[in-house]
Order: structure tokens, then C-alpha cells, then sequence
């Protein structure tokens, strides 16, 4: 019998195997309030070369610059062994804001 993989069955399978530890560091230590899955690896989509978008909330009083953001995905993209993209709430499209942050899916606050 062939087993069925669900967006929700894979989403736990990629978040098992990441050191949990060494992402609450790096949490903190780049002020992270709140990180969201979106994106295709809530859907039947995702697949092996799929990416996985990442909507991230900076504490209010810590707005970092690209390059600390760009030096963030390189640090999850080596933590989830899977190229991260990730964004802030402004930098998604206004018309698909409020339908991507329905759906998001918490992964630490």
C-alpha cells in the first residue's frame, strides 16, 4: 500500500531533523520574535528542489539590513539542509498579504 504524504506529514518530517537548539540561538541572537512557514510546503507542490519560504518578524526596536538578512537564509538554509527564502510581512505582495498570513504556519514566536 502506498503511503500518502501530506503537506502536514512532510512538514514534520523537515522540522524534526533540525537542531532546534542552534535555531533558538540563532533566533535570538538576530532578534527574531516570530518565524512562519508559507509558500509551497504547505501544498501538494513542494517537492525535493522546492524551497521554503519563511516569513520572518524582527523584534520592533531591531530592523536589520539586507545583508544581516541575507547572512539569516544562508544560516536556515544550512539548519533545514534546503534553500530558504525568506521575507518579511512587507515584502510580500499586498494582494496576496492577508491569504499568505491566513495560512502561514508558526514555527517559533
Amino acid at each position: 500500500m502506498e503511503q500518502i504524504i501530506t503537506p502536514s506529514l512532510r512538514l514534520n518530517a523537515l522540522i524534526k531533523h533540525v537542531d532546534k537548539e542552534k535555531v533558538i540561538k540563532l533566533y535570538q541572537k538576530c532578534n527574531i520574535v516570530k518565524l512562519q512557514l508559507f509558500g509551497s510546503i504547505l501544498t501538494e507542490n513542494f517537492s525535493e528542489d522546492s524551497d521554503i519560504d519563511i516569513l520572518v518578524t524582527f523584534h520592533p526596536n531591531h530592523i536589520p539590513g539586507y545583508f544581516t538578512i541575507f547572512r539569516i537564509e544562508e544560516k536556515l538554509s544550512i539548519l533545514f539542509e534546503r534553500t530558504v527564502d525568506l521575507r518579511t510581512k512587507n515584502e510580500i505582495n499586498e494582494y496576496f498579504r492577508d491569504e499568505v498570513l491566513k495560512r502561514a504556519v508558526l514555527i517559533y514566536e
